[in-house]
């Protein structure tokens, strides 16, 4: 079997691209336009350099046409995780959000939050946020009818290393500022007291149904996992008592991450790990769903040394998509990976970057029998120095290829891999 795939590069690798972020669309909802992050007006120095000058950008993936949908004067806004970025100016690079039926892409530059048409260049804006406010990653909702950004008080980060605490210590509200794209205002400000948003995500068909995280959160094995509708807020993951006596492996004291929707907006899927402890399967990785209608929920604990930080992404019938998890002699010898990170230019004393996976690997999940059926398809070769350089994977819309970015050769580039299990 081929498991190691030769990946074709979509972007030229001159300057720093990457994928929008995983929990959203990359590509038009015809696969033809990639929207891209890129930096060529003026390439990062290193690892959070607040003066690149990231961009969006369009490549038509028949004709190879590159086009530039907007300009940034200044470079990046200080948002989640640019933490040393430039105060209330410049791009917020999370914020930069895809309705790939609409091809229409929401984003906030400065305090100013804007939409602009892939196909015409057409740029307007569509709103404000107050000054003084960190963003997170935004989403817009499938249709492109509504954009959501979360925002919270830059006072929340007088600690980088204590950001939870600050903002239950000091009860500090996060927002999530939600945006008419077609004409225009805010028509929701929903409050999320106790807790830092990060990651927002529309229900796919259901504009009014979003769901979100709590960041770095303590107890993230009940806090992580959020969702807000028209019966108000509520953690999803379930989870019982924390005294060690339990038979279910589910506690507060786990690691929960990366949250994202089914395509067909029925079920939430997640990874983590279970906490350490005298309870079965602790310190075992694993990936779980659950099922938004009823609140049943399946969680798979993968095999022993699965384990390496890494990414979650959905796709058609079941198949799921990651970056890490795998050990990296999963599938025979690796080739040494640098795991040098760089310092970053930015001086923000943030938390270090994970040393994550190097496989691009499909999974395929079956929730009802509770399996998991793991291929391993290509080492992407990234050197996760920085969240821009994660791999964050994801299958295009008619889940012939699977698209991910990588600093494999030198500055971040845009690839594509087939998504079919090798013969």
């Amino acid at each position: 079997m081929n498991w190691d795939r030769r990946p074709t590069r979509l972007t030229d690798a001159r300057s720093n691209d990457q994928l929008l972020y995983f929990t959203g669309p990359s590509t038009t909802a015809d696969d033809r336009s990639l929207v891209f992050l890129g930096d060529a007006a003026r390439p990062a120095r290193g690892p959070y350099d607040p003066d690149a000058l990231v961009d969006v950008w369009v490549l038509d993936r028949i004709d190879g046409g590159l086009g530039r949908l907007t300009s940034n004067r200044v470079g990046i806004r200080r948002s989640y995780v640019y933490f040393g970025g430039h105060p209330d100016a410049g791009i917020a690079p999370g914020s930069i959000a895809l309705a790939a039926a609409r091809a229409i892409v929401c984003y906030l530059d400065g305090d100013v939050v804007r939409r602009v048409d892939v196909s015409s260049g057409r740029d307007r804006e569509i709103g404000e946020i107050i000054p003084g406010q960190v963003t997170g990653y935004g989403a817009l909702s499938d249709d492109g009818s509504r954009y959501c950004l979360p925002v919270i008080s830059a006072a929340a980060f007088a600690d980088l290393h204590a950001i939870d605490a600050t903002v239950r210590a000091e009860g500090l509200v996060s927002h999530l500022l939600v945006f008419d794209a077609e004409r225009g205002g805010i028509v929701d400000d929903i409050d999320v007291p106790d807790g830092w948003v990060t990651h927002v995500a529309f229900r796919p068909g259901d504009p009014t149904t979003i769901l979100f995280n709590h960041e770095w959160a303590e107890g993230s094995g009940r806090r992580r996992i959020w969702v807000s509708d028209r019966a108000g807020r509520r953690p999803l993951r379930p989870a019982g008592d924390d005294d060690g006596a339990r038979v279910g492996p589910a506690t507060a004291a786990d690691e929960v991450e990366h949250e994202t929707w089914t395509r067909d907006g029925a079920r939430i899927v997640y990874h983590g790990r279970y906490a350490p402890g005298p309870r079965p399967l602790a310190g075992r990785a694993f990936v779980g769903s659950i099922e938004v209608a009823s609140g049943d929920s399946c969680e798979v604990a993968l095999p022993d040394g699965h384990t390496r930080y890494g990414h979650v992404a959905t796709g058609p019938d079941g198949r799921l998509v990651t970056d890490g998890l795998a050990p990296d002699d999963a599938r025979g010898p690796a080739s040494p990976a640098s795991r040098v990170i760089p310092l970053r230019l930015d001086g923000a004393d943030a938390p270090p970057e994970d040393d994550g996976g190097t496989w691009i690997a499909r999974l395929d999940a079956d929730w009802t029998s509770g399996t998991i059926g793991w291929t391993p398809l290509a080492r992407h070769g990234s050197s996760w120095s920085s969240q821009d350089a994660h791999p964050h994977p994801v299958f295009d819309h008619a889940g012939r290829s699977i698209l991910y970015t990588s600093d494999v050769d030198g500055c971040r580039a845009v690839y594509e891999i087939p998504a079919d299990v090798p013969a």
